[in-house]
């Protein structure tokens, strides 16, 4: 967008311990900004970011905020209001429902304001050879026949969660992401990123060993970890790595998988 467009990007630095780099989030911000996008977790290293901070900032400059909530949501509580956020996106198998299907929140006077990005069935309020007038939101933005099995699925997973109480699973999460942290700490063949305030993943490396290898060996144990680059290659070179290990928890994990994660890397040395 910003080559078609000629729009100028600027990209916020990251600190040693991979959250962003505020003071030059600061500085960066103009009465030229027009849009801040940032992730309310980061997908590598789980590091949980400021929003309503961030997003104080930019509303100061005039700047709209899209905010991408994929990794935060199934976590924690989401309150788009008190944070104040303009946009707020996720996708539903980030919340144990169905994949290829997603929410795009946004105030209700931007969505009025903003045109349709595609055509389709229903959309539409009205067609003829001479001009077309479309609905209203959300359905200008729902071009033809909808993921009806997905939607379906979606509300399944939605009555699911809200069966639990988000705030009691966001604290269980976080005590055994520190369990593990804790432990991996002790060996001195592995290496952590990131800092302490994350959810949802555990970024490391073992000395001497390919992520691809790290993450082949624990699966011959029945251990399931992602490894690659994450779709984050700028933030793995930002600490110097082609590619990384990635432990990922959801509402399933328990302290029998902390332990058998902590022996099997303990037993690569």
């Amino acid at each position: 967008l910003a080559k078609d467009k000629g729009i100028i990007l600027h990209v916020v630095r990251l600190l040693d311990d991979g959250s962003i780099d505020v003071e030059h989030f600061s500085s960066l911000l103009s009465d030229k900004t027009k849009l801040v996008s940032f992730a309310h977790v980061f997908n590598a290293i789980g590091t949980i970011n400021p929003v309503k901070e961030l997003v104080e900032k930019a509303h100061e400059k005039g700047a709209l905020v899209l905010v991408d909530g994929a990794q935060a949501v199934g976590h924690f509580p989401i309150d788009v209001a008190a944070w104040d956020v303009d946009f707020y996106a996720f996708s539903f198998h980030k919340l144990y429902g169905p994949t290829g299907l997603g929410v795009l929140y946004g105030k209700k006077h931007l969505l009025e304001e903003l045109p349709p990005y595609q055509s389709g069935g229903d959309m539409v309020e009205s067609v003829s050879l001479e001009k077309t007038t479309f609905q209203p939101p959300p359905f200008r933005f729902e071009a033809g026949t909808p993921a009806i099995a997905e939607i379906i699925g979606a509300g399944a997973a939605l009555r699911f969660l809200s069966t639990w109480d988000q705030n009691e699973l966001w604290q269980e999460e976080k005590k055994l992401i520190q369990q593990l942290i804790d432990r991996l700490s002790t060996l001195e063949h592995i290496t952590l990123f990131g800092h302490n305030k994350r959810i949802g993943s555990v970024m490391f490396t073992v000395k001497g060993m390919h992520p691809l290898d790290v993450g082949t060996l624990l699966d011959f144990k029945g251990i399931a970890i992602r490894t690659g680059k994450h779709c984050a290659e700028p933030l793995l070179r930002r600490f110097s790595l082609a590619a990384s290990c990635r432990a990922s928890m959801g509402i399933y994990t328990n302290e029998e998988d902390i332990d058998r994660l902590y022996y099997a890397l303990a037993e690569m040395r």
